[in-house]
């Protein structure tokens, strides 16, 4: 079933973008949306699928188009806006029926409706993939004792390389050398995986 995502639009309903700090972090932002789908779907469901981001400014040739963890990523380079792009593979659809289009954005599910694609907003179709992945006894929303409601990508379960580098992570940063206070972990911790994306990418981003 091939999918199509309107890549900003579920990083913003995520809440993945961070603008304080700067260009680098839409960089980090777009490769962790990327990490996310593949931890969601399966090896089938990556090779049918392509996430479109806005690009302002036209990133190298070579690299609008890449290939990441088995899922195409496109910008939408010589287009006014990502929306566009995925208008046109929407009418360039072979079997539209099969297509599901993920998009907040009403102009795009529109557009996937007229074809008879299921259209599904951010939320909704993250709540599927995430109630594949969690298991049944978790509530669909999580919320601690003092009512504050938290993500649900904060329960994702991590696999156990990171966990380790998020254990060596902390541990280092907490140990006190004799005589010197408890050091404090520091409010930006390193990558934890290698972006597929070139430098220079966060540049080329219209602001939504």
């Amino acid at each position: 079933m091939p999918l199509l995502i309107d890549g900003y639009n579920l990083l913003h309903m995520l809440g993945w973008i961070d603008r304080r700090r700067g260009a680098k972090a839409l960089e980090e932002a777009r490769w962790r949306l990327v990490r996310f789908l593949a931890s969601v779907l399966s090896p089938a469901e990556r090779a049918e699928t392509t996430v479109v981001f806005d690009a302002a400014q036209p990133p190298p040739l070579a690299a609008r188009c890449v290939q990441a963890e088995g899922i195409t990523v496109r910008f939408a380079v010589g287009y006014r806006s990502a929306d566009e792009l995925l208008e046109e593979l929407i009418e360039q659809a072979l079997a539209p029926r099969s297509y599901v289009v993920v998009s907040s954005d009403r102009r795009v599910r529109r557009a996937a409706l007229r074809r008879q694609m299921q259209a599904l907003d951010c939320w909704t179709w993250y709540e599927r993939m995430i109630t594949k992945r969690v298991p049944p006894h978790r509530p669909s929303r999580s919320s601690v004792a003092d009512g504050e409601t938290r993500p649900l990508w904060t329960h994702l379960p991590l696999t156990e390389a990171e966990v380790d580098r998020w254990v060596r992570t902390f541990s280092e940063q907490n140990q006190a050398e004799p005589g010197k206070p408890e050091q404090n972990i520091p409010s930006h911790l390193p990558e934890l995986f290698e972006s597929p994306f070139p430098p220079g990418y966060a540049e080329d981003v219209e602001e939504e």
